[in-house]
């Protein structure tokens, strides 16, 4: 609260606390750790209201914390970022990577993909999509399709292309992953974000999601079109990436092979 945490409680009103909620989202603090504190402040200020120290509740009139678009957006990887993560890491981590940056997918469609859904004799790897419940198909990008071919010759050929990767899901879930990702992989590259615990933590500014904003930054970079980017990266709209065309996937796959 600044210099009015000093101050009686009737002097706090709803547009002091506005702007103290408007500058914690700034920062980066999430609105949900910020939603926490007002529950908080909201207690302690009804029973200021029940004994008659104060004789109206500011937090009557306080609209929830809304994130800015900036807010929300993670940090795409620049390429040299990229190349740094493929140079320091191997195995499947390393073909994680290069399937992440150039489709887009989010960490767990991307790790728990199958054989039978990367399609070599049409380029494209469809997708079972966890947040949307539908299947997404997406052209191959050749480095991407060259690394597949290789890692399935290596004797990877049945089953789950990343099975250790789609294993952490199965011993200690996902936390696991993202630790792993953010504590040991992303240092690898000179990307330092400490963890804070407790009420005021601060969003990292990359995750695993930064691929997905990664492959549209590129894209973008490409001269590749609004439409075309939303359709390769894979739009909230499930509707719009159904039922492509022949001609269509084609044609996407020459705007990703600008990448």
């Amino acid at each position: 609260m600044g210099s009015a945490a000093d101050k009686p409680m009737a002097f706090i009103d709803t547009a002091m606390l506005a702007e103290w909620r408007d500058d914690r989202l700034m920062r980066g603090i999430s609105p949900m750790t910020i939603k926490n504190q007002i529950v908080f402040l909201t207690s302690a200020f009804c029973e200021a209201l029940a004994q008659g120290v104060i004789i109206d509740d500011p937090f009557n009139e306080l609209t929830p914390a809304k994130p800015s678009r900036e807010a929300k957006i993670k940090r795409p990887f620049s390429k040299e970022q990229f190349e740094g993560l493929l140079r320091t890491n191997e195995g499947e981590w390393r073909a994680l990577f290069l399937l992440a940056f150039y489709t887009g997918q989010r960490d767990r469609d991307c790790r728990l993909l199958e054989w039978p859904m990367v399609d070599f004799g049409r380029g494209e790897i469809r997708f079972k999509r966890r947040k949307t419940h539908d299947i997404f198909t997406v052209p191959m990008h050749p480095r991407l399709e060259r690394h597949l071919r290789w890692w399935k010759h290596c004797g990877r050929a049945r089953g789950l292309v990343l099975p250790e990767m789609a294993a952490m899901d199965k011993t200690a879930g996902k936390p696991r992953f993202a630790r792993a990702f953010r504590f040991e992989i992303l240092p690898k590259i000179g990307i330092e974000q400490p963890y804070s615990k407790g009420p005021g933590r601060t969003q990292s500014k990359y995750s695993f999601h930064s691929f997905r904003h990664s492959l549209s930054t590129v894209l973008n970079e490409a001269g590749v079109s609004e439409i075309d980017r939303m359709a390769l990266v894979g739009h909230s709209d499930r509707s719009v990436n159904r039922g492509y065309t022949h001609t269509r996937m084609e044609h996407l796959r020459a705007e990703l092979a600008k990448v």
